[in-house]
C-alpha cells in the first residue's frame, strides 16, 4: 500500500521543518530533534496502518534472530550460521522472518549491510574500500557492485548524493 498523498504531505511538512531548522545558521539540537522524533512518530503511525499485526510478529524467534544478527552481521552473512545458533533449520528461521518483515533471511542480512554502508558513507570519512572492508568484504568492487545493485548508486555516487 502506498503513502496516500495527506499522509506524505504531512510528512513532507515535517521534513521541511526538519531541513529550515538544519540548514538554520544557528540549529538547536533539541529542536533537531523534536522534529526528529515527531517525524519517527508519524512514520511509525502509518507502519502501524499498514502492518496492524507488526508486533504479535515481532517476539520469539524473530527478536532472537535480530538481536543475533545485530551483533553478528559484520563477521556472518550467511542464513545457516544464525538457523544453527538459534537451534532451527533455515527453512523455519526464513519462515518467522519472513513472516514479521516480509524479507528472507538473506534478504535482511543484505539489508543490514547495506544500512551500515550507508551510515558509514554519511557519517565518516572512510573510503569506500575501507568501508568494504570493515563490512567483511574481501574484494572492494564486489562490494561497490553489491551497493549499486541494492541502491543503484556506486557508494561514491551514494556519498556525494547524501550530502
Amino acid at each position: 500500500m502506498p503513502i496516500l498523498p495527506k499522509s506524505r504531505a504531512r510528512l513532507n511538512t515535517v521534513l521541511e521543518q526538519l531541513k529550515a531548522e538544519y540548514n538554520n545558521s544557528n540549529p538547536e539540537a533539541e529542536i533537531l530533534k523534536a522534529y526528529l522524533h515527531i517525524l519517527l512518530i508519524k512514520c511509525i503511525r502509518l507502519f502501524d496502518k499498514k502492518h496492524p499485526n507488526w508486533q504479535e510478529n515481532a517476539t520469539g524467534l524473530y527478536n532472537d534472530f535480530r538481536a543475533l544478527s545485530e551483533a553478528n552481521f559484520l563477521e556472518q552473512k550467511q542464513p545457516a550460521y544464525y538457523a544453527e545458533r538459534l537451534k532451527i533449520s533455515e527453512r523455519k528461521l526464513n519462515e518467522v522472518c519472513k513472516k514479521a518483515t516480509g524479507l528472507t533471511v538473506g534478504d535482511y542480512l543484505n539489508n543490514r549491510i547495506i544500512l551500515e554502508a550507508k551510515r558509514l558513507l554519511c557519517n565518516s570519512s572512510l573510503n569506500a574500500k575501507e568501508i568494504a572492508f570493515y563490512l567483511g568484504f574481501n574484494d572492494p568492487s564486489y562490494f561497490n557492485r553489491f551497493f549499486k545493485i541494492k541502491t543503484g548508486y556506486t557508494a561514491l555516487e551514494f556519498r556525494e548524493k547524501s550530502k
